[in-house]
């Protein structure tokens, strides 16, 4: 079940639940070795009797790509609490494998429709780093989430071309959310980047998930290899054992 309370306006609850990922880098690559996100599709259908033109006539769509978690074990996630303050940004921020900065902004996508009219009455992209994200107690694999936002931008206003200054970055999160969440988490797949070790990273896959999380026989893995441009004429995609691939491990 997932409540959203978005720019002063109660937008009707539905069944949806959020997702929990993790990614946890090969062991001969730099930079943090796991990498949290959550997400939450919250759709609201047509009523039965209106004919629909669209797909869904309310769809918001909230990601946090980063939550800067190294965490031991899943039980570690209950009761956390993560504030996005600028010291916490600071800390956490990274560049991806080509050297781009990754920020962990929070970014929500807004679609509605008319159902009077069938005309698209919003359409938009917004960012924010003014947040804060506080999980209830795990039970197995799922744990409820509560989600506030302060400051929450259309995209074409996010981007400032001066920095803040120490007064502004000692406003955050001033004032009633701009965005409520409450919502049911499930924690859905553990991805493992394997470096390049043989025919079958299976084994230390599986190793490596129970060490780093305690995650065990409940998981089942799906291994992927990554392609390699074979050097011939034609060039064909090629994906071969013994070249560097990555192990999900869908736990629901």
């Amino acid at each position: 079940m997932s409540w959203i309370q978005w720019q002063g306006e109660n937008i009707p609850t539905t069944q949806d639940a959020a997702r929990l990922y993790c990614t946890i880098a090969a062991a001969d690559m730099l930079g943090p070795r796991q990498k949290w996100s959550l997400k939450l599709s919250h759709e609201v259908p047509w009523p039965p009797e209106v004919p629909k033109k669209y797909r869904w006539l309310e769809h918001v769509e909230v990601d946090l790509p980063l939550l800067g978690l190294q965490l031991r074990s899943l039980e570690e996630l209950s009761g956390l609490v993560i504030r996005s303050t600028p010291e916490w940004l600071l800390k956490v921020q990274e560049s991806d494998d080509i050297g781009n900065l990754v920020e962990p902004a929070l970014l929500v996508s807004h679609f509605k429709v008319s159902p009077e009219t069938q005309e698209v009455l919003v359409n938009e992209e917004y960012l924010s780093v003014e947040w804060e994200v506080r999980f209830g107690q795990l039970d197995e694999l799922t744990l409820s989430c509560e989600l506030d936002a302060w400051s929450v931008l259309p995209e074409r206003e996010f981007l400032r071309e001066e920095p803040e200054t120490q007064e502004e970055l000692a406003k955050f999160a001033v004032g009633e959310p701009m965005l409520r969440l409450m919502m049911r988490v499930d924690i859905t797949c553990v991805t493992m980047e394997m470096e390049r070790c043989g025919d079958d990273p299976l084994p230390l896959a599986e190793k490596r998930l129970m060490e780093a999380l305690g995650i065990g026989e409940e998981a089942w893995p799906q291994l992927e290899w990554e392609s390699n441009i074979t050097a011939v004429p034609e060039h064909k995609l090629l994906k071969e054992p013994g070249w560097r691939s990555k192990v999900r491990f869908w736990l629901q």
